[in-house]
């Protein structure tokens, strides 16, 4: 009897074993150690399959924010947000209103993890695009092209704006709307955000303008130079055309990653001299020597070499840049780009 009794047991255990899980996942405490041991279980294999690929983990990416260091207004350790600037009374007044910026910490693994973010962007981060533009080619005054593409309307029927309770655009603070100036990353193409931004703002009664860079976005590379980092010289000449045409617009912009590194050095340069009334930069390159010096991961190096081999390889880039077997690594894409238009070669 007593060995029936165990068979069957035995026979209803696997059965048994899902209800007592279930069971057990009802209770608070349960759930807090599951979740915490899948987020260590995934953590770990993440810093494996980071270490077979090379790449920076979030601590280095903390530990070389902390030596370079920056100047703090408030009582801030170097885990929390800073705000990079002068004590002055705008910056005091940004951290007391501002509550992103007086949080405890930045986000944490997975939602802080930049490979994983850029990741998600290339898998989920899809938006409907049913704008529709039209392209402007600007010639520049060495010779080269970049692109302007106007946001003209919508593809499948004409979306409607976004109006206030007294029936004026949220965007049109006068008779003339103001000009969105975008400005994508240095490789060409928009991202996710910027697209959702740009439907956005079209909804709100914005001009939307994109800014492609040489050689990207299907412009064409007439000269044998790229758009650089930290050049303002495109941008100055892009955002003087636009204000030619919308004189009495505000022109307000917004760039996104490598192609912060113009619109900073820009207003740098020009100063309140700039037509720009307002201007944002979406995830910048603020610690350019570390950033430069750092060591590209493979993976990163491979997938910018042959986004750059496909640009510079299509017909109208080939006059310009003979983009053969001597572009098998990042150093003489560097040479042809830059030696060849005179320019100093940047460091070993």
């Amino acid at each position: 009897m007593a060995s029936f009794l165990l068979e069957s047991l035995l026979c209803l255990l696997p059965s048994l074993l899902p209800l007592v899980l279930c069971l057990a996942l009802r209770w608070p405490a349960v759930q807090c150690w599951t979740r915490e041991a899948v987020r260590a279980g995934g953590y770990s294999l993440w810093v494996i399959i980071c270490l077979i690929l090379r790449l920076p983990t979030n601590r280095r990416t903390t530990t070389l924010t902390e030596e370079a260091g920056s100047i703090k207004t408030d009582d801030q350790t170097s885990h929390e947000p800073r705000l990079i600037c002068k004590p002055t009374a705008l910056a005091k007044y940004l951290l007391q209103k501002c509550g992103s910026l007086a949080r405890p910490q930045l986000a944490t693994w997975p939602r802080g993890d930049p490979h994983l973010q850029t990741l998600c962007s290339l898998m989920c981060g899809q938006v409907d695009d049913s704008l529709q533009f039209t392209r402007d080619q600007l010639l520049l005054r060495d010779g080269g092209i970049v692109a302007l593409d106007w946001a003209v309307g919508w593809r499948r029927g004409e979306g409607k704006k976004e109006h206030q309770s007294d029936g004026k655009a949220l965007g049109c603070f006068t008779r003339s709307p103001p000009v969105l100036l975008l400005i994508p990353q240095l490789w060409g193409g928009m991202s996710s955000h910027l697209k959702l931004l740009c439907l956005q703002a079209t909804h709100q009664g914005f001009f939307v303008v994109v800014l492609h860079h040489r050689g990207t976005a299907g412009c064409p590379l007439t000269t044998a130079r790229l758009t650089e980092f930290g050049d303002p010289s495109d941008l100055e000449q892009a955002v003087q055309y636009i204000h030619s045409r919308h004189p009495s617009s505000s022109l307000v912009a917004v760039s996104e990653g490598s192609g912060s590194g113009i619109l900073l050095s820009y207003l740098g340069e020009c100063g309140s001299s700039t037509a720009l009334t307002a201007a944002a930069a979406i995830s910048p390159v603020l610690l350019g020597q570390v950033w430069f010096e750092a060591a590209v991961p493979p993976i990163y190096h491979w997938v910018a070499l042959f986004r750059r081999k496909v640009q510079l390889s299509s017909p109208d880039s080939a006059e310009c840049v003979q983009a053969s077997s001597e572009f098998c690594e990042l150093r003489p894409k560097i040479r042809v780009t830059f030696l060849d238009t005179g320019r100093e070669e940047p460091p070993s």
